[in-house]
């Protein structure tokens, strides 16, 4: 009998559920740095930080207005804050 293919999305949230805030930080800042695609050092530090005081960051790392994760996003140099009563960043 053949073993049954696994769920992709149920194999999604197990790997979302074993990734740590540290472990997305990581892989964000583990990225190349691309002059003109990425932002700089002081300007991603000074966007992380106003995400980690949103009241719409959660779980320490992802932004409940877009979905995304707050690392990657923040390293976007055209990325844009999506809080709703205007940019945090």
């Amino acid at each position: 009998m053949e073993a049954q293919a696994a769920c992709p999305l149920c194999a999604l949230r197990v790997l979302q559920a074993q990734m740590s805030a540290e472990s997305v930080r990581k892989a964000a800042e583990a990225q190349p740095f691309v002059k003109g695609l990425h932002a700089p050092a002081d300007e991603y530090a000074r966007r992380l930080a106003a995400c980690g005081s949103c009241p719409s960051h959660k779980a320490d790392m992802l932004c409940a207005e877009c979905g995304s994760y707050t690392a990657y996003r923040a390293r976007l140099l055209s990325a844009t804050c999506p809080f709703p009563a205007g940019s945090r960043w």
